[in-house]
This record gives C-alpha cells, structure tokens and sequence, in this order.
C-alpha cells in the first residue's frame, strides 16, 4: 500500500524533526571533544553543524505561529513555545513571530532564553527579555572550511537607536579571539596561549589570546612556560613533565659524557654518564643529557665519548630514553662534539629512519663514526613490516642494538645491492625516482631560532666519518638555514644512498609557499609557515661580521677526502618521463649537493665519485664568485658562463649535454652552447602541466643568430607535432615514445601513430585496444597487449559454474560442459567476454549449478567488481550476500599482512561468511558479529557525501561501440541483494 504526501506537509515534518536533531548533535558533539579544550584544533566537528544553522534554510520555517487570526488566516495571534515573541526589534505587526526555537538552547520562560546555539550571543531587549541574535563578522561568511569562526559575542542596548549592538566576540570554533587583531585567529603565536572556558551545557562558552609571563617565549598557561626568550632556559622540575618556569642562564662549562654498549643494559632516570663506571647505553639519551646538563650556561661544550671496539646503536623502538628536566630550544648556546674515547673508528646501527634529527646548535662535531641505516628500510609503507607484532620473537631484531634485522649485500660483478633477512624485509614497493617532494626531514639540521645567542653563523665539523646504506626517501642528510652555516667533511664518505634528497642542501623556505598557494594552500597551512617562521630571525642577524658587504662570507663549504659510490644503485628508474616543479624546491634524482642561496665558497677536493648511477654536483648556483672544483675521478667540470646549463663539457668552450629545459646550439665556430628551449608552457600557471626539457636549435645565416626548432622532449609529457606542444598525455590512437641519453635522463619524448586497427596502444604495433568490428588478441594470458583481428559472425554458448570444496579455476578449464565447469563466477565471466569477443554478437549462458532454483552467491568483493551491460545483461535467480564486504581496513580491525593466517582462512572461504549479520525483531536493528575483525572500528554514517567506490553494475558505452539501440538490463524478481 502507498500514500501520497503532500510535498510541503512532507518538507514541514522533516524540518520539525532536523531542528531538534541538529541542536542534540550540536550538543553530543562537544561532550565528545571536551577533554581537548587546550588545543588548536578542537571542536572540528561542529563547524559543519554551525554552518549549517547559520546559513540553511528550511522552506515555511521564518514563522512559528501557534494560533491564527480566525478573521484573517494570514495573521498570526499567538506564538509558539519557546521564545519566539519578535519584540519591538522587528516591529512585525503581520508576523509578529519569530523561530527563536531554532537559536535558543535553554529557555527561561516563554520570552527569554538564557544560552543560545553556536553563533549567536544573549541581548537583553528594553523590557528585560534575553534574545539570541546573531554574531557579525567577516569571518562568519568564510568559505574556508579550516577558517576560524565567531560562535559567541555581546551585546548593548543602543538607547539612541533603540536597537541592539554588537559588542567584543568572546568566543571562537576552531580558534581563540584575539583582542589584538580583533579577530577569531587559529593558534595565539609566541608570546600567548589560548585559554577557553565552558558553560553547562560542555559548550564552549569563552575562547580568547591572553599573554604568556615575560620571560616565556611559549607557554600552555600564563605561568607555564613551553620554551624561553634569549637568556633564559626552562626548568620543569620533573622529567614526567614538558612546562615549568624560565630561568637565567650564566656561566660557561665543558664536560665529557661516556655511551658504552652492553648486552641487557638499558640507560635508567639515575644515570649521570659523566664517568666510565656510570655510563649511558644509549646515544639518543647522551644527547638528551647533553643539552640538559648544558642549558643552563651561556655557552656549553660537551664532549660524547664512544666506548671503541664495540657496536652502537641508534634504535627506533628503544623505550628506554630518558627525558629531561632542563630545556634549551631557542639559544643554540651548546656545542657538541661525538668521538670515541681512542680516535677508531665504531659502527653505529641507525634504525630511526627520519624520526631523528641532529641539530648543529651551538655546533656539532661528529668523528670516527659509520651510521649503517640498513634497519631504516623498515617502513609499513614500503614493506610488510606490521608494527603490532613489535613484541613477538619475530620482531625481537628491531631492538637489537648489535644486529641488524636486514642484511644489503652487492654483487661485485653486476654492481648490484640485495637484500636479504626476514620477510619484512623485503620491498613490497621498490625505491623509485618518483619522490618529488622527498618524505622526511634531515638527519641533521642547522637549527636557528629570533631568540638564539648566536654571535657568528654555526660549524659543523664531520671527520672520518661513513653514511651507507641510507635507502629511504629524506629531503637531505645535511639541511643548511638561510642565514649561514660553515661545513667541513674531511675523510667522509657515502655509500649505497638511494634517495631522492640530497647529502647537502639549503632551500629558501621563504619562497615555497608563495608558489603553493594559489592551488594546495589551506588556511590552516598557511597559518603552519606564518607560526614558523615567527620563530624564525626576522632578520640577517650576522651582516655585521659577515656577508657580501663584509668580504667575509657567512657560508663555506669545504669537501676533502673520502669517497661517494654506489649513489642510487637501488633505485628503479621509471621508463616514462617524470615532472617536476623547481620552483617548488622538487627533484626527481637525488643530488649531492642542492644549493639554492648558499652564498660562499665550495671547496671539493680529492673525492673519489665511482659507481653512481644519479649524482648531480648541483654547486653552481652558489652566489659567491670562488667556485673551486679539484676532483681526482672521472668527472671533470669546467668553469665558464655556461657551467649552470652545462651538464657534459666537452671542453672549455663546448658543452655536449644541457640540463633540462635547455638545448644545443652549434655556433658558428663550431662550438656547441646550451640555449633555452622557448614555449608558452613554461610560463604557465598550471603546476600540473607540462614543460618542454630539450629543442633544436639552428644557425640563422641571415641573422647570424639561434633560431629554434621543434621540441624534443618534455617532462611528464610527450611532444604532440600535431599541436606542437607538450601534453600528458597521447591519447587515443597514438603512444608515447621515450629514448634517454648516457646520463639516464630524458633525450626525447614524442607522440606517434598507432596501427591504423588499434584504438589504443602500447607501442606502434601492441594495441591495447582495438577499434570498432575488432578484437585484441594477445596470443599468451601473460600479456594485456596484442594485434586487432575482425570480428566475424555470431554465436551462442552456455558456461557452467560449480562450486566444490578444494577446487580452483585452472587455465585448461573451458567451462563449456557440467564436467569441465568453473569454479568462479568471476573467472566464468571473463571467459564468457573472451569467447564472445571475436563474434560481432555473441550470447552467452552462465549457468551457476544447481539450475533453475535461487541460489546465493557469498559477494565478498566489495567495491572491487562490476557487472557490465555491455551488449546486455540478465540477472536471474540469485541471492548476492553482501555480509563479508563490510571486511575493509578502512573501517574494520581487518589486517590484511594476516591473510595467510589460520584467523583469516575465512576470508578465502566460498561456502561461509567470516561475518553474521543478524537483525533484531524488536528494536528492527542489526549487528554483526563473528572474529574481532568483523567489529566496526568506525561505524556507518551519514558522512559520507561523496561514495567511496563505483557501482556494481554499470550500463558501459564507447565511441567504439557497435550498439545500433540502447542497452537492456534484466533482473528478474527472485534476484536479491542483501
């Protein structure tokens, strides 16, 4: 039986329903989130239900009326409860009602309300009555779904006017009222905390900045310091604890710290490790120490002695580190100096990744040292590495402070690495050149604050020192500032890198965002570069001892000894041309040195590069005039005006490879030059698109000049001849062909034809696709690529489908008999698509065992299949069971590392759900129930405004089709899904 409801009647039941609703989630929400009132980014959740208050309408909803004028329909008599009188504000003597039920959350009586919804504040009108009206700001009308929002404010009578006025916002969603800016910001800055307040609903009743004590350079509270202006360092008196009070520095100290490494040792609170008998046991926890015992003075050196003749280590999930009760962040007053007690050299097991950072501070001097990263390839996103077993015997290597779990062997004749070990050993996605913005930060890092000490630019001193091994993606292993830094590596050598970062590097931070703006920037990130670089020197502190006006320079670089091999021996190289954007800091090969306002000499002498598949000395953008190039291998750079395009020279006067972006020109000499390739796209705004990277050019006779030819190559693109412009993508009837040059880097990249059979293709002659009245054969299952045959006549055939216990679909089954039958559904499709693709209209019957009655069908592929309609689709008898589709990482405990575990057998299972679901007779709800994972982690929910997945059935067309009418689907009604 079906009623008919009228529209409105319908829109007005609804809308009674969802003004409660929304007001009780408004409500459930803050009640969640109370317990966050300290952070920056609570009560996310409401901002949607805000917004939606403030900005929805429901159709018949700008009155509430109760009783109507028996005279005249149109005129209302009496208002709804509660609080819902106009009042002499609005002077609506028609309608004299108003929806303050929609904006009250607790009424006093029938005209008064005494706590209000999310943005709006309490005015109390000239009779005494407390009225919600809403709060003005420019921000309230923000689009900016990450913009903080006034949700309360108050109000004055204007007696003049008569009229109410907008007071000071005392309250701010997402963020705290600043007084000072007048405004709802996200985060108070330095100097200042957010301290909100709540009234007895759990709502946020007052958000606002208020100062820090004077000596704070950060703080929780007003006396609760997080970090210390220039002078002072911060004592917590506990080390369960990271605020306390600020305190002044003096003095100066230097003292020595001994590390030992022992089976079974762990470092422990009571540890001083000032003296062979007390040791730590862990370098992490010297460091720790070191700028605790240093904070206090003004200047500080300690010296980290390695006990030698030993292996040390650096672990990942070492739970042991001792934390502090003393704190510098900000002065960069104490030096560090990491030797071992005999001048030998010991082995350091990195395992941490890039969840480690040394910072140079007051200056770093490392010596005598191999950091082996070879436990650092241990990543759950790039190998099976499950860090829920961490406990387990099998895991019990990665606390192991004298072994690695991964062992990287090479092989001397081919040059290549291995590796070998555990099973999550093993990449399950190899390192690749496609990195463009590198993961991770640096292993060490020239740190710098506006409250620093610092009189003169920090030193970082490496001496007989190896990096191998490091086969994880980082920006650098060395990050230099903008203000200036001093480096020396003497005897330091790197093996086996495999990154696209680089060993050397300074970036201008400054400048990155400006580019990211226009397109990825959020104002929430925005708000993360203005936050750091606040803390950051506003200024160029040293330019009165150094600088270009000085003669003295704030920077140097001085490289001597040691040997770098085996650069990017790992790494698999992508066969397509990949895009980057310089202007966004990106590479896509790993550079030795990346130098983009380093203003200094850069010495390099007597270092032997061998065996590197990418190393780009990228020295030529320093800023000073003394560039020194002494390199004993096999490399030899020129200096000249060219150097910065010239990648190959060939000799002083004549280069043989450009970089990218950059063509040969032969002069009329005989010299060749590199010339800029010129196109309208490089000027493009569009980050995504593409840029030419290598042209021709020729000899003007008549002008004497360059004049250019056609573009060659472009990146993340191929040249289109027919548009004469570099596109992403070739398209249909054509392919992408990519050559490289002896660098390994892009020689051209051009679009040409396919067959003329082919709709799409691989290469000239392997379609992957076909035209209209032909099909694809690929003569082998092992390949998806083939040549374009004509279709020809018709046919009708039946596949059968069984399903027994222990039986799997092979390659030898046909399917065309009850003796031969498939034991997939899937597997019975694509093999009906195959026997019916070389006809120009097949028909073909998928008779699932027993025939003619309704059998269910155990669907447990989610959102992974579709059916398609293709030349038609019929659906009979069938019962699709759903009930193991819930199973999704996503949603569920579901680990998919487990899915040869006896637990997850079910999962493979034809017969039986992992999962039940039942529904309850009474209530009308469901549950599921069945092995943990089949638990909802995060329940369904009405959040979900664009699907995640397709379709499962899904009518498919092509310009290719030999359709002559549309598509029939058949469902009979004994098919069902559930």
């Amino acid at each position: 039986m079906s009623i008919s409801i009228p529209i409105q009647i319908l829109v007005k039941g609804v809308e009674r329903i969802a003004n409660p609703a929304i007001q009780t989630m408004a409500v459930r929400y803050v009640q969640e989130k109370i317990s966050k009132k300290g952070g920056s980014i609570q009560f996310k959740l409401i901002v949607n239900i805000v917004r939606l208050k403030m900005n929805s309408k429901f159709a018949n909803t700008d009155y509430e009326c109760k009783t109507c004028s028996k005279d005249d329909i149109t005129k209302c008599t009496e208002c709804s409860y509660p609080v819902n009188q106009k009042s002499l504000l609005i002077g609506d003597a028609q309608n004299p009602c108003t929806s303050q039920s929609e904006y009250c959350l607790d009424a006093l009586s029938q005209n008064s309300c005494q706590l209000c919804i999310y943005g709006y504040g309490l005015f109390i009108d000239s009779i005494g009555n407390k009225k919600c009206l809403q709060c003005q700001s420019e921000q309230a009308n923000s689009e900016d779904i990450f913009d903080t929002i006034p949700i309360n404010c108050n109000f004055s009578f204007d007696v003049s006017t008569g009229m109410p006025k907008q007071g000071q916002i005392t309250a701010c969603l997402n963020g705290y009222f600043d007084p000072l800016k007048n405004k709802c910001i996200s985060n108070c800055g330095v100097g200042r905390y957010g301290q909100v307040t709540f009234n007895q609903r759990g709502m946020i009743d007052s958000s606002v900045c208020n100062e820090c004590d004077n000596n704070c350079f950060e703080c929780a509270t007003q006396h609760e310091c997080i970090s210390c202006k220039k002078g002072f360092y911060l004592s917590t008196g506990s080390n369960q604890k990271t605020t306390g009070i600020c305190i002044l520095k003096s003095g100066t100290s230097e003292l020595v710290l001994y590390v030992d490494s022992v089976i079974g040792m762990k470092t422990t609170d009571q540890i001083t490790g000032l003296n062979l008998d007390d040791p730590f046991y862990s370098i992490q926890s010297a460091i720790i120490k070191a700028y605790e015992y240093g904070s206090e003075y003004e200047n500080a050196i300690v010296n980290i002695m390695l006990i030698p003749g030993k292996v040390h280590s650096m672990l990942r999930y070492d739970e042991k580190i001792i934390l502090p009760q003393k704190y510098d962040q900000n002065s960069q007053s104490t030096k560090i100096i990491i030797d071992t007690l005999d001048g030998t050299q010991v082995k350091v097991l990195y395992k941490l990744r890039d969840k480690y950072t040394f910072l140079v501070g007051g200056g770093l001097e490392l010596r005598n040292i191999v950091f082996d990263a070879t436990d650092s390839i241990l990543d759950p996103r790039f190998t099976s590495l499950d860090t829920s077993l961490l406990n387990s015997n099998d895991y019990t290597c990665l606390k192991d402070p004298f072994n690695n779990c991964c062992q990287i062997s090479k092989d001397l004749s081919s040059g290549k690495y291995t590796t070998s070990g555990p099973e999550f050993c093993q990449f399950q996605i190899q390192p690749d050149d496609q990195c463009h913005l590198p993961i991770g930060g640096s292993l060490i890092q020239f740190d710098i604050s506006n409250q620093t000490t610092l009189a003169s630019p920090q030193f970082l001193n490496i001496e007989n020192v190896r990096f191998e091994n490091f086969i994880y993606d980082f920006n650098t292993i060395i990050e230099i500032n903008d203000l200036g830094g001093h480096i020396s590596m003497i005897n330091t050598s790197f093996t086996n890198i495999n990154s696209c970062g680089s060993v050397i590097r300074n970036k201008r931070f400054d400048q990155v965002s400006s580019y990211l703006e226009p397109v990825f920037l959020s104002r929430s990130l925005l708000n993360s570069f203005e936050i750091l670089k606040s803390k950051l020197p506003s200024t160029d502190i040293f330019q009165d001892i150094c600088g270009k006006s000085m003669n003295i320079p704030c920077f140097s670089l001085n490289i001597s000894g040691g040997i770098v091999e085996d650069f990017g021996r790992m790494i698999n190289f992508s066969q397509d041309p990949q895009w980057v954007n310089p202007l966004l800091k990106m590479k896509n090969l790993g550079q030795f040195l990346d130098l983009d306002n380093f203003q200094g000499p850069v010495l390099i002498q007597n270092v032997n590069f061998t065996n590197n598949l990418a190393v780009n000395l990228d020295q030529f953008n320093a800023k000073m005039d003394i560039i020194w190039l002494k390199n004993h291998s096999l490399m030899k750079l020129h200096k000249s005006s060219q150097s910065e395009y010239c990648l190959d020279a060939l000799s002083q006067n004549s280069c043989q490879l450009c970089i990218y972006g950059y063509g040969l020109f032969i002069d009329s000499i005989g010299n060749q030059k590199c010339l800029q390739c010129q196109s309208e796209q490089p000027n493009t705004e569009d980050l995504f698109d593409t840029i030419p990277i290598n042209c021709n050019f020729s000899l003007d006779v008549s002008t004497g000049m360059a004049k250019q030819g056609q573009i060659t190559a472009c990146l993340n693109g191929y040249f289109d001849p027919l548009k004469n412009k570099c596109i992403s993508n070739c398209g249909a009837g054509r392919y992408g062909q990519v050559t490289f040059n002896q660098r390994g880097m892009i020689d051209s990249s051009v679009c040409n034809e396919c067959d003329n059979n082919c709709f799409e293709c691989a290469t000239q002659h392997e379609c992957t696709s076909c035209k209209k009245g032909f099909y694809l054969s690929t003569g082998s299952n092992q390949k998806t690529t083939g040549i374009c045959i004509l279709k020809s006549g018709t046919s009708e055939l039946v596949l059968y489908v069984d399903s027994v216990i222990g039986m799997k679909t092979t390659d030898q089954i046909t399917g065309l008999n009850l003796d031969d039958p498939f034991y997939s559904i899937q597997s019975a499709i694509i093999k009906a698509y195959e026997y019916g693709s070389e006809y120009e209209n097949a028909i073909v019957n998928i008779i699932l065992i027993p025939d003619g009655t309704q059998v269910k069908v155990l669907y447990k592929l989610r959102d992974k299949y579709t059916f398609l309609v293709g030349g038609g689709l019929e659906l009979r008898n069938i019962v699709f069971d759903a009930t193991d589709s819930i199973l999704d990482p996503r949603f569920t405990s579901l680990d998919t590392s487990l899915l040869n575990s006896n637990d997850y057998t079910c999962l493979k299972d034809p017969f039986n759900n992992c999962c039940q679901i039942s529904k309850d007779l009474s209530s009308g709800k469901y549950t599921t129930s069945g092995p943990e994972f089949c638990q909802f982690q995060i329940q369904p929910d009405d959040q979900c405004h664009l699907p995640i997945g397709g379709s499962l059935i899904q009518f498919d067309i092509s310009n290719q089709t030999t359709l002559a009418s549309p598509q029939f689907l058949n469902i009979e009604l004994r098919t069902l899904v559930e």
